[in-house]
């Protein structure tokens, strides 16, 4: 049974990434990729880095509470990263914004090999930000750089926002990120100058389990009425 599930996930994958490749000839520049577990990033980045001949750097900058690189035999929601690190044939960068200490294991922490991971936790933005009362994009565009030659994804894992917002997860935070900081982070990406294309990804939300009000789905939809 495992290696029928891995094999049908592997072809999932393969099918996705060449959805997202034929998209790219015709829309090369702008995607906002919605829906699924976080392992739908995959995907993503793996059409991307096909679709420049890995010829270009790839950065993530990724908000979310848990680092979503775990070693295990069968790939999953919690392995994107790794994965793609492991694959990809670019330069890849990824940065981790909100992450729990708590909420990882030790071999989460692991060397991703020839990429790179940088780790922002929750509590390094609270003390940079006066306890969220300032503006983190003041605080990221101090501390992130990126140039022409690269390709800059960000991606929301939605468990990374506080409980009070957002229900409708697998792993509901207590703990998160308030919605506003999750506003600005998205406003640090769009005015990023040397970032000529702009892709999105928003995982791990589901509608079934969000509160009657549908909070969850507007807070997202918040997030990217400015983009359309």
């Amino acid at each position: 049974l495992g290696e029928n599930q891995d094999s049908d996930f592997n072809k999932l994958q393969k099918d996705s990434t060449k959805q997202i490749k034929a998209h790219l000839l015709s829309h090369p520049t702008n995607i906002i990729h919605v829906g699924g577990g976080h392992d739908h990033v995959y995907p993503l980045l793996k059409a991307l880095d096909e679709h420049h001949n890995g010829n270009k750097k790839i950065t993530v900058l990724n908000i979310d509470a848990h680092l979503d690189t775990r070693i295990d035999s069968l790939f999953h929601s919690g392995t994107p990263f790794r994965q793609f690190a492991t694959e990809c044939s670019c330069e890849f960068r990824l940065i981790q914004l909100g992450i729990h200490s708590y909420a990882n294991s030790d071999s989460t922490y692991n060397n991703l090999g020839k990429s790179s991971m940088e780790i922002i936790t929750k509590d390094d933005i609270a003390r940079a930000t006066n306890n969220f009362s300032l503006n983190v994009k003041d605080y990221l565009e101090e501390i992130i750089t990126t140039s022409s030659d690269e390709i800059v994804i960000l991606s929301l894992d939605c468990d990374a926002i506080k409980a009070d917002i957002m229900e409708g997860v697998s792993a509901v935070n207590h703990d998160g990120l308030p919605l506003k900081t999750i506003q600005e982070i998205f406003e640090f990406y769009r005015n990023l100058e040397k970032n000529a294309h702009q892709y999105y990804g928003i995982y791990e939300y589901n509608p079934v389990y969000d509160n009657l009000s549908q909070k969850g789905s507007r807070a997202l939809a918040s997030l990217l009425y400015p983009i359309i």
